[in-house]
């Protein structure tokens, strides 16, 4: 995802404008909720229009309520599977034809390693010292609205806290990711075994997709 054209990334985003401020990546969306239903209010209540005499309205009224009887003919090709013969030459032929709609395209299978945020909360929990502030700042920034996230200010908190916890948490798993990747990278030979090897030595397992293709990509 990228903001403000292609200059920066919504992490960055994220990391050097919302939370500094306090704001998490769901203050942002629901802020982008708020303004997108404002705007289109604005547009519906803004709509240009001209008068119409009576009889106009009367004419477009009829035009998109009048009933209309239609009589159709159907021939279902079923009727006439019957008379149609196939044989093997017939076959082949049309296989030959056809052959690029029954060809299976081109398909790879990826490794990976998942690094789960919820591996990292424990040491979010140890990295942000100043949880309870953070927690009371945003509460505070809620007002009145804080039933919005739960419906006591006690399941509100906690649900705050887990977000924040959460959000760090998934920083930490993106710099060990990072740090993966690099390792990754200057490993020599280039050879699709390195992974494997690589993510032995950090204990994490390595998982494969199943075959996908360029159009459809990985499903999981």
């Amino acid at each position: 995802r990228q903001i403000l054209g292609n200059s920066l990334s919504f992490d960055t985003f994220e990391e050097k404008i919302l939370k500094p401020k306090g704001m998490t990546a769901g203050d942002f969306e629901r802020f982008l909720h708020h303004d997108l239903g404002l705007q289109q209010l604005y547009s519906v209540a803004g709509l240009s229009g001209k008068l119409v005499t009576p009889q106009e309205a009367e004419e477009l009224y009829r035009k998109e309520h009048q009933e209309v009887n239609a009589t159709a003919a159907l021939f279902p090709a079923t009727n006439y599977l019957s008379s149609v013969t196939v044989t093997p030459e017939i076959l082949a032929q049309y296989y030959s034809r056809a052959m690029a709609n029954y060809r299976i395209p081109d398909r790879v299978q990826v490794d990976y390693v998942k690094f789960n945020v919820t591996n990292f909360l424990a040491q979010a929990q140890t990295e942000v010292t100043n949880l309870n502030t953070l927690v009371d700042d945003q509460v505070r920034r809620y007002g009145t609205n804080l039933t919005l996230v739960a419906k006591t200010p006690e399941e509100a908190k906690s649900t705050i806290r887990a977000e924040i916890l959460r959000n760090a948490g998934l920083g930490i798993a993106r710099r060990a990711a990072n740090e993966f990747a690099v390792k990754l990278d200057q490993m020599v030979p280039r050879k699709a075994g390195n992974i494997a090897a690589l993510a032995k030595t950090h204990g994490l397992t390595v998982n494969t997709t199943a075959p996908v293709d360029q159009e459809h990509g990985p499903q999981d």
